[in-house]
């Protein structure tokens, strides 16, 4: 199965991560799709939720304003992320299929 991967923020029009990640997947030879996710703070959680219980989801990148409210998604934290009281990335629990950790 082919997995995705985002970038939630606001605003993420202008970001190169997309062009920059979808050339490293094709590079390497990885199916899969990085999409930027433009979300309002008040869409955010629910606009996230929908897409990381997905089965394809393969992970996310997290940007301004949204790495706090990221806190909320997650399963379980990254001893960085527990201290930073934020996150960066929301990483696919492979083992269990269930939630994700924030990094």
């Amino acid at each position: 199965m082919s997995k995705r991967y985002y970038l939630f923020g606001r605003p993420v029009a202008a970001s190169l991560s997309p062009a920059m990640h979808n050339a490293a997947l094709r590079a390497l030879g990885l199916e899969g799709e990085y999409t930027a996710v433009d979300a309002s703070p008040e869409e955010f959680i629910k606009t996230a939720s929908g897409l990381i219980t997905r089965p394809d989801f393969g992970g996310a990148n997290v940007t301004i304003p949204h790495k706090r409210a990221a806190i909320g998604l997650c399963v379980s934290l990254s001893p960085d992320a527990e201290a930073a009281g934020a996150v960066n990335t929301l990483v696919a629990r492979a083992a269990t299929g269930q939630g994700v950790t924030g990094h």
